[in-house]
């Protein structure tokens, strides 16, 4: 299930010129253009001071029009979903290698690999092969892959281990 997340609006906000005065705090941040009223980055960090001392995207974000840094305090067990929820919900520019799910195929009730494979009881790694077969539908962001609760019911029930008749490690011939 994907988080609520904090309007951006409300979010704490600083220019990038005083990066090295950002708290060094969990957090997931933005990179905004203010002149062009964008969202250019959306990220995750557990330090957000030294995150923007090093920077990997810094020459890239300048180059753009990079001209604040706005950010939310965030639990660091709660990072990774909540950078996706906001990607999701904003598409920022420089995230557009990340497939971007219409909002119709991503809602709050989505599941992830872990979730979906806790209610079938079955590993992470069988829902995603059930995913890659093309069995599961699931919709990808940031590498990511979310199942709407109602497909699990087309996969539920299934047998688990190996076909009868097939040893394990043995290829047929």
């Amino acid at each position: 299930m994907l988080p609520d997340i904090p309007d951006i609006l409300t979010w704490e906000r600083q220019p990038l010129a005083k990066r090295t005065d950002l708290p060094a705090l969990s957090a997931v941040y933005a990179a905004l253009n203010i002149q062009q009223d964008s969202i250019l980055y959306i990220g995750q960090t557990r330090n957000l001071h030294k995150r923007w001392a090093q920077h990997s995207h810094m020459r890239r974000l300048i180059t753009v029009g990079c001209t604040d840094i706005a950010w939310f305090p965030c639990p660091e067990d709660d990072l990774r979903t909540q950078e996706i929820a906001c990607i999701a919900r904003w598409s920022p520019t420089l995230n557009a290698r990340y497939e971007s799910p219409t909002p119709r195929n991503l809602t709050m009730a989505s599941l992830t690999v872990t979730m979906a494979a806790q209610q079938l009881g079955i590993s992470q790694v069988r829902v995603n092969v059930l995913i890659h077969e093309g069995r599961l539908p699931a919709t990808r962001v940031c590498h990511i892959w979310f199942i709407d609760p109602a497909d699990l019911d087309a996969v539920r029930g299934r047998p688990t281990g190996w076909p009868k008749g097939r040893k394990r490690g043995k290829r047929e011939k």
